[in-house]
């Protein structure tokens, strides 16, 4: 009579709200009027969050991840919410600033 060992692996799923959302921002170089910049939010939940983003505390769109043409008035406080069925969390703001590309006016004063 011999013995069967069986070996059982148990994956347990627990689901979870959104934790500690973050933004990132490519490329982190200092941004000038005219570039493209990508901000980027990431947290751990399960199921999978649904991001959204403010500025400056108005709402802006859905996504993961938001692309910006730099302008002038795009200076200011960026943040991204990820909620689930089992909670929302905001992440802390990101400042951007915005370099403008300004023409230099230089004025010539002629001397008697």
């Amino acid at each position: 009579m011999g013995l069967t060992a069986t070996t059982f692996i148990l994956l347990l799923i627990i689901p979870d709200a959104p934790e500690g959302p973050s933004v990132s921002v490519s490329p982190s170089a200092e941004l000038e009027e005219g570039s493209s910049v990508t901000l980027s939010c990431s947290s751990d939940a399960n199921p999978a969050a649904k991001y959204s983003w403010f500025k400056d505390n108005q709402s802006l769109r859905g996504g993961q991840h938001l692309h910006i043409i730099v302008q002038p008035g795009g200076r200011g406080f960026y943040s991204c919410n990820a909620a689930n069925e089992l909670g929302s969390v905001n992440s802390p703001p990101r400042f951007l600033d915005v370099q403008c590309r300004c023409p230099l006016i230089w004025k010539v004063h002629k001397l008697l």
